[in-house]
């Protein structure tokens, strides 16, 4: 079928220039185990330093949808342009880690050039270039309704899931005599009992999180599938970030906020092997092996 493309052939040749831009970054040349690493460990030392301001829950909740959101288009760029292997850094590199700034600020940007000339080639919109500036030829947004993401959990059902948990009696404090810094690394002991007091001990937030029926069956699993692999993680992110937290107080000129090992990366099969070492899930082994 013959299509009319909404949009002129100078505008298609600017957004062909703009979609491969991100290429420059330097962060593109490393291999892409390097390279994602590296834009993790920024990213979670960026959501951990934007918490310092002690936003309000549903400012929380929003500002976690937009930060996932944001992190799509840059890990995609990564996964397309890098070469594939490579190896995990464990160390903080100004370079990389300004790259990795320059490239997430990127992304951001690019959301608003990629909605227009989304919204162009439907036809939905037109754009005209103005000397170095593409601009809409009548407002963006007038006259389309939209709405924010439908979410399952709204802020006063976070405020009251919050409320619920006692912490004052969270069960990773025994973590903290573990710790060990060497250098700029961080190392603790996690075994399957801190995980699964852990997971208890959030049983009242994921109560709340978790509203809709288990029975309820997508193609490969159901939402109890999904709760049966989600709340083990969901604890073991927890409690290494709480971890990272603390390590990022101790008055230390090496470690470098925990940076090196803020991201928690296990093999496949070591975070299998946690979760199915957890006494709870011991006999669900298969179920749990063909979710992962």
């Amino acid at each position: 079928m013959k299509t009319t493309d909404n949009v002129s052939p100078e505008l298609r040749k600017i957004e062909k220039e703009i979609d491969n831009h991100y290429k420059f970054n330097p962060l593109l040349k490393l291999p892409f185990a390097t390279a994602a690493w590296s834009f993790l460990a920024f990213a979670e030392l960026k959501i951990l330093m934007d918490q310092f301001s002690q936003p309000t829950s549903q400012e929380q909740e929003t500002m976690g949808n937009n930060f996932v959101n944001e992190l799509k288009q840059p890990m995609s760029w990564l996964l397309s342009a890098c070469k594939p292997g490579g190896k995990i850094p464990f160390i903080y590199d100004h370079k990389v880690f300004q790259a990795s700034r320059a490239l997430f600020r990127l992304s951001k940007k690019y959301q608003w050039f990629e909605a227009a000339y989304t919204f162009a080639s439907h036809g939905w919109v037109e754009l005209e270039l103005q000397g170095s500036t593409i601009q809409p030829a009548k407002e963006f947004f007038k006259g389309i309704e939209y709405e924010a993401y439908d979410r399952l959990i709204r802020a006063h059902q976070s405020d009251e899931a919050l409320s619920l948990v006692d912490f004052s009696n969270f069960p990773t404090n025994a973590i903290g005599h573990s710790v060990k810094i060497k250098a700029d690394r961080f190392t603790y002991k996690l075994n399957p009992r801190i995980v699964s007091d852990t997971i208890k001990f959030m049983r009242p937030a994921f109560d709340i999180m978790f509203s809709l029926p288990i029975g309820w069956q997508f193609s490969r699993y159901s939402l109890g599938d999904f709760q049966s692999v989600f709340k083990p993680i969901s604890a073991i992110a927890y409690i290494h970030a709480m971890v990272r937290r603390e390590v990022m107080t101790l008055e230390s000129e090496y470690n470098n906020m925990g940076y090196a090992d803020s991201v928690y990366v296990p093999t496949c099969g070591e975070l299998l092997k946690r979760i199915l070492d957890i006494p709870a899930y011991r006999t669900q082994r298969y179920e749990v092996s063909l979710m992962i």
